[in-house]
């Protein structure tokens, strides 16, 4: 059941995902990173502003894609949707914002 917290209600399940948050789940891990996916999590020994980065939650080719655009962070929202336990193993996330 989803949980408001503010002015947002975040749900998640165990159903398959979108393949944008399933490609970002694969590489939600730094690319030199040696730990094990279990021992290291996106909030883990960096910094907020490494977070906000898109190249800490995408492949390289993507993120020139993005770059070409002008796009090089994620919004701190989307890093906090990101970081909900079970979005990076792949369960659904509903975020719902005022409007």
């Amino acid at each position: 059941y989803p949980e408001p917290e503010g002015n947002k209600v975040l749900l998640c399940e165990d159903n398959h995902i979108g393949r944008s948050v399933s490609m970002i789940s694969s590489m939600g891990k730094p690319a030199d990173s040696s730990e094990s996916e279990e021992s290291h999590t996106p909030s883990s020994s960096r910094t907020i502003k490494d977070d906000l980065s898109l190249s800490t939650w995408l492949p390289s080719e993507v993120c020139s894609i993005y770059n070409k655009k002008g796009i090089s962070k994620l919004y701190p929202w989307q890093v906090e949707c990101l970081q909900v336990d079970g979005v990076l193993q792949k369960r659904n996330l509903v975020y719902c914002a005022s409007t």
